[in-house]
């Protein structure tokens, strides 16, 4: 396993696709696996569990989303399918809300209003206030647009700025920086400025200091 300063050290010194792309593949390799076998085995919530993390910390780090709209975005991009019932963005709050089920509001209200029926041909549907969904089409759609979905839109994606800045919001959370660092501060303020001199010369007094601090 990678150490600790060696992974630093590349999310420092490398270009701005360094720390998205370590991401997605740590995902692939770990997490994917991992939610397939608690999917064969039936084991739902944990599934939901780990498909959530995936879309919030996609959501979050890459594209600077946070929870639903991190969920929706998600859904829309790389698990929704042509056919309606395959559309899992149309019901993204409620599926944002399985996973708050299963994770801390176990016997909650929401609780009553969903069904996981795989035996049903949609992929969802709704009667009444209830949604149905079928767990193994969720999930199949979900492990496939990671494959192929994510990884065609993130060959194209272009968005640099974006990037930067999740760069260093990613480094002062990977650091688990306190509010007090000097560190965190010049990051906040290095995400305030617009590209120019000034931002340069702050990202080097930024990685300057992480090297001397940590590595």
């Amino acid at each position: 396993m990678e150490t600790f300063h060696s992974r630093l050290k590349r999310f420092v010194d490398n270009d701005v696709f360094e720390i998205p792309e370590t991401l997605l593949n740590s995902v692939q390799g770990f997490m994917l696996p991992e939610i397939r076998v608690t999917a064969d085995k039936g084991a739902w919530h944990l599934a939901f569990s780990g498909i959530h993390s995936v879309m919030q910390t996609v959501g979050e780090k890459i594209f600077n989303l946070r929870p639903l709209d991190a969920t929706k975005f998600y859904l829309e991009n790389f698990v929704d399918q042509e056919q309606p019932d395959l559309r899992f963005s149309e019901v993204s709050a409620e599926l944002h809300e399985i996973r708050n089920i299963g994770s801390h509001r176990w016997f909650g209200k929401a609780m009553h209003f969903h069904v996981l029926n795989a035996d049903q041909s949609e992929g969802w549907k709704h009667l009444g206030e209830i949604l149905y969904l079928n767990p193994n089409v969720y999930h199949d759609a979900f492990q496939t647009g990671f494959q192929d979905k994510l990884w065609d839109f993130w060959s194209n994606y272009d968005d640099e700025e974006n990037l930067f800045l999740r760069k260093y919001s990613f480094l002062k959370d990977f650091l688990a920086l306190p509010k007090e660092s000097p560190i965190a501060a010049d990051i906040r303020a290095l995400l305030k400025l617009t590209a120019g001199p000034d931002r340069e010369q702050l990202e080097t007094a930024i990685k300057a200091a992480i090297h001397e601090e940590y590595l």
